[in-house]
């Protein structure tokens, strides 16, 4: 969410008519500090989604990234012999 600087200014002017000058420094004193608590609370949700699952999911995910990387070898030893039996087999006319 991008709030341009013309949008700001027009929010600070009707609080300001809305609240009053006498006001205005006390609700912008608890927005503050409303929105510092709000940081804090996203900021440890995300740390405790990251902790309880992404790096069990993680840890999860090493023995099957090591089940699959012998598959992946052979793989790529079958598409190199692939390779060079088709440049043997174009070769065979050329010679």
């Amino acid at each position: 969410m991008n709030i341009s600087f013309m949008e700001i200014m027009v929010i600070c002017i009707v609080a300001l008519v809305v609240l009053g000058p006498d006001k205005l420094p006390t609700y912008a004193h608890k927005l503050g500090v409303g929105l510092k608590e709000f940081k804090k609370v996203t900021s440890d949700l995300t740390n405790d989604i990251k902790e309880n699952m992404v790096e069990p999911l993680n840890e999860a995910a090493k023995p099957l990234k090591e089940a699959v990387e012998p598959i992946t070898e052979i793989q790529k030893d079958v598409k190199e012999s692939l390779t060079d039996v088709t440049k043997s087999i174009n070769n065979i006319g050329k010679e």
